[in-house]
Formats: structure tokens, sequence, C-alpha cells
């Protein structure tokens, strides 16, 4: 499990070296992103900046094996991110939504689960790009989250039994 994050989390900063340009604005960010989820905590982010406006998409998951059988969560997710000012250093607003699914593998036999989590989020962050021509960056959320269990494709609406939960991310990356 560590070698698989430490693999992760190279290959987010060496893209993000590879694609540097310096002197410029940058273009996107590639991210290793912490929290965000209770059960899916650990994930990698891509991030286009459009402007004022950002555009990323992320998956997050964790994976746990025990006697041969392996138990893991998967949530890929979308956001849309509005800056306030320049990217060096801004706090920014935060809209999105993603989707968390469990798996399984075990005893010959492996199988995704007919129900997920449907999770609309919004928040406020802060940005800040650093280091040599301002090429790493790190970033915070703070946020709400609903969940809307989603069986079989169809959403369903039981706010009674699902409150709205604290969402918070950190992000350590290289702009590009």
């Amino acid at each position: 499990m560590k070698r698989v994050l430490v693999v992760v989390l190279m290959l987010a900063l060496l893209t993000g070296l590879a694609f540097g340009q310096e002197g410029k604005r940058p273009i996107g960010a590639v991210s290793f992103e912490l929290g965000g989820s209770f059960v899916a905590p650990i994930g990698v982010g891509v991030e286009f900046f459009l402007g004022p406006v950002g555009l990323g998409a992320e998956v997050r998951g964790l994976f746990l094996s025990t006697g041969g059988s392996l138990v893991g969560t998967v949530e890929p997710g979308a956001a849309v991110r509005f800056y306030f000012a320049n990217l060096d250093s801004s706090m920014y607003l935060m809209g999105g939504v993603s989707y968390l699914t469990v798996f399984g593998v075990g005893e010959g036999a492996a199988g995704v689960a007919n129900v997920g989590l449907l999770k609309p989020k919004a928040g406020i962050g802060y940005n800040a790009l650093f280091g040599k021509n301002n090429r790493t960056r790190f970033a915070v959320e703070l946020g709400a989250v609903y969940m809307l269990p989603v069986v079989e494709g169809d959403a369903l609406d039981i706010s009674n039994m699902f409150p709205i939960l604290p969402h918070f991310m950190l992000m350590f990356g290289r702009a590009f």
C-alpha cells in the first residue's frame, strides 16, 4: 500500500515538473489530495485554470487487504473553483460533486456494490503557489458535503438519515 502511494505521489510531481514552464502564468496543476472523504481520503487531482475559474477532476480511494481479500472505495469527482485574486495567493469558492462506490476482491470472486453515494459539495478555500517560479502548489478547502444514496441508479432522498457533513481537504502538488 505504501509503495502505491509513493508511486502515485511521484507521478503527480513528475508530471507537474515535465510540463512546467518558466515565467508564465500556470495553465494547470496536478495535486496529491488528503482528506475530502472519511472513507476515500487519499487521491490525485488535476485542475486547469481558465482565467479566474479552475476546472478540476479528481479520484480518491482507500484500499484495505486482509487474509487474501481486498476491499476498497473509489470516489471520482469534479469541481469548479472561482479564484478571487491572482493564483499566487488567493481565496476561492468551490462547488463540485463526486460519487463514492465500494468494491471487493477475494477468494476467486470480485464485485462492485450496486449502491453508492452521490456527494454534492461546496466550500471555501485558499490556494498558494510558491517555490522556484511559483510552481509548487498548496491548497486547503473547508466546506460541507451532502450525501445522496444511489441504489441501482436511482437517487434516494433520505435527508433525515444523512446530515450535511464537513468537507476538509489538503492539496500538495505542482503547477504547470
